[in-house]
């Protein structure tokens, strides 16, 4: 394992072929960013691919909130016209009109999606958005069921009402076996995993710069 790099704070250990890996944080513009091949010591693409341009998990819900706050400021926009998806919205963007179970229907396709399907999976960690075009929706909008989830706004409902503090989490993962895009998660807004991160969804109302 590498020395720490100065002013970076370990954020979790993996493993990629019995070998260790090791992510660090970065504030920049109040988000966590990834170094270029951060994921690797090597500093070397693997398997072909850009890590340094993966999808980003890792977020707790404040994280994920103050990195829609950055992405409208990139885009131009007022913060409020960058949200994060109510579970309803997810849902919808998904499973379309019709409530199907993947975005491509309701039958899985192996490879259709970057999630773990068994020990010949070559997804150790997050993907790059959008290589997956079965795993897109009826809407144009890719990678619903695997890469990485993402909060909702919704709060989490036990059979007993709203749970405070707890939030649906939408969607599969790299590190998830594959599963249809009716079955939820909840997390604690504290907590944070590999696999979570978040969909801006931009309010077409709001004016500004494209």
């Amino acid at each position: 394992l590498k020395t720490r790099p100065p002013g970076k704070r370990k954020l979790f250990t993996s493993y990629y072929h019995q070998k260790p890996l090791l992510r660090w944080e970065e504030k920049r513009g109040g988000v966590l960013w990834l170094p270029p091949y951060g994921e690797f010591g090597e500093k070397e693409p693997i398997g072909g691919k850009r890590w340094d341009i993966t999808a980003v998990g890792l977020l707790t819900y404040a994280t994920a909130k103050e990195m829609l706050r950055w992405e409208a400021g990139r885009i131009g926009r007022p913060a409020a016209c960058v949200r994060m998806p109510s579970l309803a919205q997810y849902q919808k963007a998904g499973r379309g009109a019709d409530g199907r179970a993947y975005p491509w229907g309701n039958t899985w396709i192996p490879g259709a999606a970057a999630v773990a399907e068994g020990k010949d999976q070559v997804y150790p960690v997050t993907a790059v958005p959008g290589v997956h075009p079965l795993d897109t929706s009826i809407y144009g909008v890719p990678d619903l069921v695997g890469n990485v989830t993402s909060w909702t706004s919704t709060p989490y409902r036990s059979r007993h009402g709203s749970v405070r503090g707890f939030h649906y989490v939408a969607g599969g993962a790299f590190s998830y076996f594959p599963r249809p895009l009716y079955v939820l998660s909840f997390y604690s807004e504290d907590e944070s995993a590999s696999e979570i991160g978040v969909r801006p969804v931009l309010d077409p109302q709001c004016k500004g710069p494209k």
